[in-house]
């Protein structure tokens, strides 16, 4: 649900949220496949690829990227705050 929240946050950030539970639905689809399949060759994510297919009605293939990338961005940099707190938690 955090990551639903996130991705909601970045489209948000660059564009109006119209449909949030069509968003939802079609990033926890995304997500998902990306999580099933373990890689695609070419550097496209298999959740950037199922992600493009399902919002490619909503915004712009070029905006849809952009908000994928923020997205990524702030997802690994959340799980890296995390691991930084765990690591300095366990030293004390």
């Amino acid at each position: 649900m955090l990551r639903s929240i996130g991705f909601l946050l970045c489209w948000g950030a660059v564009g109006k949220v119209e449909q949030p539970l069509a968003l939802v639905s079609s990033f926890s689809v995304a997500w998902l496949a990306g999580l099933v399949v373990p890689g695609m060759p070419g550097g496209l994510g298999v959740f950037e690829s199922v992600a493009v297919g399902l919002l490619n009605a909503q915004t712009s293939p070029e905006r849809l990227l952009w908000i994928l990338a923020a997205y990524r961005l702030v997802n690994t940099l959340a799980e890296g705050v995390g691991a930084g707190i765990a690591y300095l938690s366990r030293r004390r």
